[in-house]
């Protein structure tokens, strides 16, 4: 399946599980650099901002970019969707940039598989950690009591 077709395919995943979860929620255009899903609580006083991330294999890793290490706000969610297994994994933005950051000055500091150190690149991999497992298909996360 095409990256495009995946990504569309992954943002009405999430739709449906925010609105089976009783939030309200929509797409973006697709000229939204970082949005995928605006979401609010039933009532319009809380709402969210949601980028999805999707991917077609089952694994716990999902690539991002250096730009979201700096996207950080209460208000701005990641809802990480596995079209294979049909899951989703709804984490905050703080932890998203914050653990991102991290993994890539690990990987920056170990050598490569030929005993050379990493070169810098922009390319960043989220991995799921107990906490994102054990919120899985909890989007209720997305609006905050």
């Amino acid at each position: 399946m095409k990256t495009t077709m995946s990504g569309i395919q992954g943002e009405f995943i999430a739709l449906a599980k925010l609105i089976g979860a009783g939030i309200i929620a929509a797409p973006t255009l697709k000229n939204s650099e970082n949005v995928d899903i605006l979401a609010c609580s039933p009532n319009g006083l809380i709402s969210s901002s949601i980028q999805v991330k999707t991917k077609t294999r089952k694994t716990k890793k999902w690539l991002l970019n250096k730009k979201n290490e700096g996207q950080i706000s209460d208000s701005f969610f990641y809802i990480f969707i596995n079209i294979e297994t049909g899951h989703c994994y709804p984490v905050p933005s703080s932890k998203v940039a914050r653990r991102i950051a991290d993994l890539h000055k690990r990987w920056l500091a170990k050598p490569d598989r030929s005993g050379q150190q990493h070169n810098d690149i922009n390319m960043r991999e989220y991995v799921l950690d107990k906490e994102d497992l054990s919120n899985e298909d909890n989007v209720r996360i997305v609006i905050p009591s």
